[in-house]
């Protein structure tokens, strides 16, 4: 069973901000989950002589260290993974959700959706309570449950009824790398959710982690303003960029039945938001994952990313409007493969990069587009 009990380690920061201002303002997957999520682990092979073929997903994970290594870049101190072994795997859920913010004069009765200029980032108001703002000051937690691994988590320290995201973290990467990005998302009025998950050398179980940490967000969503009616998106980046774009149906066929109790409630997402992720083997493949029909799908990409790189976000836009997805593509000037976590992949070690980067704000503002067109 997934669920259980909460262990909670909670640590609240607020995190004040400097600014203020704001104005009311089909195709099925052509992969099935057991192949993405069910292949052994495999040992990446010198990056100058190529990389063992992988499936969809493998495929990003594979890359994504031959490409690091090829560049010789190492990844972020709080990042560092096994860099010899990687494996195929993953799955996407999602919680329900849509927005039903009544506002209280009659003649408005309908969703409302309070958009704030705030040094380039858009808010989302919340629906209940009296608190100014965006931006709004920041909660952060660590919890877990049941098999889970850790949860980050990040809310407005506000009176309110906030959208739900969950961010799904890259290869050899973790939550902790999250903080800038979900910090500055959350300010705008977003629950935001970051599930650690095993995800190099023979620790790959990202099913179990994912599906029972996102089975687990879901069920304590409310506990930090969190409402399932409105809005849930995935918002992915590098290999999670992959992994958002799975669908529920393809990931519970490929468990056979050994995730029932963390599938049972768990819709696919309204949206998600790809960012920097690596989807073909080389450029001309046929593209390998596809979220569930219907999902819009925003793609994020970096001019200078060295990793996954552009083209890959860009050839991927059009397959998935042939196939009737509602596609919006946002190249980020500039953008190396850590600029959406505001992180410098230039650097070795990456550099954290400040809260205001219009590179990182970009990001922020594709995420809060992608939650505000899913109403």
């Amino acid at each position: 069973m997934c669920p259980g009990p909460p262990r909670e380690r909670r640590r609240d920061e607020d995190l004040v901000v400097g600014v203020a201002a704001a104005q009311a303002v089909g195709q099925p997957v052509p992969l099935t989950f057991g192949q993405v999520a069910g292949g052994a682990v495999q040992d990446v092979a010198d990056p100058i002589e190529g990389v063992p073929g992988a499936a969809a997903v493998a495929q990003g994970v594979l890359l994504d260290t031959a490409a690091d290594r090829a560049a010789g870049r190492d990844r972020p101190a709080s990042s560092v993974g096994d860099e010899e072994a990687t494996g195929a795997a993953v799955v996407s859920g999602g919680l329900p959700g849509e927005w039903r913010c009544v506002m209280r004069s009659a003649r408005l009765a309908r969703t409302m959706v309070a958009v704030a200029t705030v040094v380039g980032g858009i808010g989302l108001a919340g629906c209940a309570g009296g608190s100014a703002g965006p931006p709004y000051q920041v909660s952060s937690s660590v919890i877990s449950g049941e098999g889970t691994q850790e949860i980050g988590v990040w809310a407005p320290d506000a009176e309110g009824s906030w959208p739900v995201a969950i961010g799904l973290h890259g290869r050899g990467s973790s939550k902790a790398d999250w903080d800038v990005l979900a910090t500055e998302v959350a300010k705008q009025g977003v629950v935001v959710f970051v599930p650690d998950y095993r995800s190099t050398s023979s620790e790959m179980n990202v099913t179990e982690d994912l599906v029972c940490g996102m089975h687990y967000a879901r069920s304590v969503a409310g506990d930090y303003g969190g409402d399932l009616d409105q809005p849930f998106v995935f918002v992915g980046h590098s290999l999670g960029a992959s992994l958002a774009m799975v669908s529920k149906a393809d990931a519970s066929a490929g468990t056979g039945g050994t995730l029932d109790a963390c599938f049972e409630g768990l819709p696919d997402p309204d949206a998600v938001v790809a960012m920097e992720g690596c989807y073909y083997a080389s450029r001309g493949d046929d593209l390998g994952v596809m979220p569930a029909i219907g999902t819009p799908v925003t793609l994020v990409t970096g001019e200078n990313d060295q990793i996954c790189p552009a083209w890959q976000s860009q050839d991927a836009a059009d397959p998935l409007r042939a196939a009737g997805y509602d596609i919006t593509l946002v190249t980020i000037p500039g953008a190396t493969h850590g600029t959406p976590l505001f992180l410098d992949a230039s650097q070795n070690p990456w550099a954290q990069l400040p809260a205001d980067d219009p590179g990182g704000q970009q990001a922020v503002r594709a995420i809060l587009d992608a939650i505000e067109a899913a109403r």
